[in-house]
């Protein structure tokens, strides 16, 4: 899933659940359960492209214009904090894309395995990967729940 939906998912989390270890759990758990909703993340191949370069960047120019423009200035730390750990996960898995090594370490190749592989697939969309069907059903979730996110905060 795109950087913004678990983002934001960890920001209402955090405007709900004033406890930081509680929201931080929630917030990771979040993750997970967003995960297995059918969905595309990468443009064709999950590798370093200009594409998906562009992509991670636009998406996360999204999450943090979105953050700044829906979020009170008290909350700032607290509420990034806990979008943050919403999106650790994927943090985790990052470095595999600089060094392949990195996917080798102990828990991280079974961490690696289990959010990547297992989790994720059951969640595969019945459409070829390089198709257009594929890449618009599997961001229309996302806008879906971003939108709702956004609801949720301009409604607070």
């Amino acid at each position: 899933m795109l950087h913004t939906p678990h983002f934001l998912t960890g920001v209402v989390i955090a405007t709900q659940i004033p406890d930081p270890v509680v929201a931080s759990a929630v917030a990771l758990t979040s993750h997970f359960v967003l995960d297995a909703i059918p969905h595309a993340d990468y443009i064709d191949v999950p590798e370093i492209t200009p594409a998906n370069v562009v992509m991670v960047v636009a998406d996360g120019v999204v999450a943090l214009s979105l953050f700044f423009a829906l979020v009170e200035p008290q909350l700032w730390g607290y509420a990034f904090v806990i979008g943050v750990m919403a999106s650790l996960p994927d943090f985790i898995e990052l470095p595999k894309y600089f060094s392949p090594k990195w996917a080798t370490l102990p828990g991280i190749k079974q961490f690696s395995h289990w959010h990547g592989i297992t989790l994720q697939f059951n969640r595969d969309l019945p459409f070829p990967k390089r198709s257009w069907s594929y890449w618009i059903l599997g961001l229309l979730p996302q806008v879906i729940l971003t939108v709702f996110l956004v609801s949720f905060l301009v409604a607070r």
